[in-house]
């Protein structure tokens, strides 16, 4: 089957599922590193996964637009992890 015949909810599912142990093996230690993707920081690039997910979700659902490769936030990444039974939180701009 041809990728293109395939079903973009489960590419994306996939892709997350791939990503997931990889972002949580991230030590704050690296987070200042540089990527393959000499612009950004780790953190800037997790930061650019996350808001990729956010703007998918803002599309289906209609809500603010979400621009994924604004990643000029500053607050931590531990913020965006949520504690059981709490929502995220959003970072703020500076």
């Amino acid at each position: 089957m041809a990728q293109s015949d395939r079903n973009p909810i489960e590419l994306y599912e996939a892709a997350i599922g791939f990503m997931l142990p990889i972002i949580a093996s991230v030590r704050e230690s690296q987070l200042s590193d540089s990527t393959p993707c000499v612009e950004w920081t780790v953190q800037q690039l997790i930061l650019h996964n996350i808001k990729v997910a956010q703007s998918v979700h803002s599309g289906i659902s209609g809500g603010e637009p979400v621009n994924p490769f604004d990643v000029g936030e500053t607050c931590h990444l531990r913020a965006l992890r949520p504690r059981s039974g709490q929502a995220p939180t959003r970072c703020s701009r500076t």
